[in-house]
């Protein structure tokens, strides 16, 4: 299933799209993964959970939080990302 992305203009979300493998690469090895099976049941709980990656980015690197969609559908939105 597809990701919602609630901000997909905002320059995270942008840069995201063409790193994630990377992205996958680098928590994996933070884990001490090397391989990792994201199975339909995953996915299908994904999409059920109601909560979406907050995205940031400072001095101490890039921050992925996961939230409870209403606070992720109010930060895009006064992050411009969606109409009000």
């Amino acid at each position: 299933m597809p990701m919602k992305i609630l901000n997909p203009n905002h320059e995270s979300s942008l840069d995201l799209s063409a790193i994630w493998p990377n992205i996958a690469v680098m928590i994996m090895q933070k884990q001490g993964l090397k391989s990792i099976t994201l199975t339909n049941e995953d996915c299908e709980r994904h999409t059920s959970d109601d909560v979406c990656m907050a995205i940031a980015q400072d001095d101490n690197g890039l921050h992925l939080t996961l939230i409870p969609e209403a606070e992720g559908r109010a930060l895009a939105k006064e992050m411009g990302g969606l109409p009000n």
